[in-house]
């Protein structure tokens, strides 16, 4: 089956759902979110302290909930442009995510920009996709390629009691999404350099459910999944979240690289598949054999042309591309294909 490049679904900038005039709904939901938040701690990071069932009920957040199930993959440049202006267009929202109803406590994304540091820096950076490595992990690479291609959309708070109040308060973790929708929380070490007086690296049972009965037994997990597609956002249970994150724990320190904006416009030719031989810390690529990445990039071409095309163009993307290639022309069945699909 011959390769062809994907068509471009017309979604753009204008159609975001929260790119409108306020109407007079939303203005009286901007007076209520005013009268709500008066916090005057420093330390006070959140947007404001709603619980969710209100939170549901905001214009701006139905929208959002409408809209989110359409989205397509992050190959479609649409899908990368709403997704890059999320924070600015979503600024004063919140968005309401899953409760633990055994301990009163809301889960909430607040759009903001990610501040994950260090950060490795490109020539040519895209505005909106980072990379994300572990310096430990080594063992689970199907989960650490997704975290290849990924753009930043907010912070994961808990809105829970405190002193009599509810009150929305950082978890140290924030949320990114990575190029096939599935929605990751990455622990932000910077939470825990500061005094916060209580306001953030704020312990929760998602994370850390055994501190919930002995704070002395708290820890702090790297990186980990929260749900396999961010289309299904307002449908995430506590418990199904729960489940995720348990099983895609990832270890080590996390770096924020910036990609390269030619990689991530390599999409539009090869899908999310060579997502995974472009992008990212090469060291992954050096832990696998010629034999595996053949076949990971056999995957991938899904036939013999699109094979020729992959080689050619990781043989012209420098010393990356070049470490992805070492090894890979000498197996008899890659020279096989390069045969056939010259002949053709």
């Amino acid at each position: 089956m011959e390769h062809t490049e994907p068509e471009l679904t017309q979604f753009t900038t204008e159609d975001i759902p929260w790119k409108e005039d306020a109407s007079d709904d939303e203005s009286d939901d901007e007076s209520e979110l005013s009268e709500c938040y008066n916090s005057d701690n420093d330390c006070d990071i959140a947007t404001n302290h709603r619980r969710n069932k209100d939170l549901r009920s905001r214009k701006k957040v139905r929208k959002f909930f409408d809209n989110v199930r359409a989205l397509e993959e992050m190959t479609n440049e649409g899908t990368r442009r709403w997704l890059g202006t999320f924070v600015i267009e979503m600024y004063n929202e919140v968005i309401p995510l899953f409760s633990d109803n055994d301990t009163s406590t809301d889960y909430q994304l607040q759009p903001m920009y990610t501040q994950i540091g260090p950060r490795r820096p490109a020539q040519n950076p895209h505005m909106d996709v980072v990379s994300l490595s572990l310096d430990h992990e080594r063992h689970r690479h199907d989960l650490i390629r997704r975290l290849q291609l990924t753009i930043g959309i907010g912070w994961l708070f808990v809105n829970a009691e405190s002193n009599g109040r509810y009150r929305s308060k950082w978890t140290g973790y924030e949320v990114f999404v990575d190029h096939e929708l599935g929605l990751w929380i990455v622990f932000n070490n910077k939470s825990q350099t500061e005094d916060h007086r209580g306001w953030y690296n704020f312990d929760c049972g998602l994370v850390n459910p055994q501190s919930q009965q002995s704070p002395e037994n708290r820890s702090v997990i790297s990186c980990a999944m929260l749900s396999h597609s961010l289309r299904e956002i307002e449908y995430i249970s506590f418990d199904d979240a729960l489940a995720e994150v348990k099983g895609t724990t990832l270890s080590g320190e996390v770096t924020l690289s910036e990609v390269e904006q030619e990689d991530v416009d390599m999409m539009w030719v090869f899908k999310s598949g060579l997502v995974e031989a472009i992008s990212g810390d090469t060291f992954l690529w050096t832990n696998f054999t010629p034999q595996d990445r053949f076949e990971m990039l056999s995957k991938v071409a899904r036939d013999e042309q699109g094979f020729k095309k992959m080689i050619q163009f990781l043989a012209t993307s420098g010393e990356r591309g070049s470490t992805i290639l070492r090894g890979i022309i000498e197996l008899p069945e890659a020279a096989e294909i390069l045969r056939h699909s010259r002949s053709d």
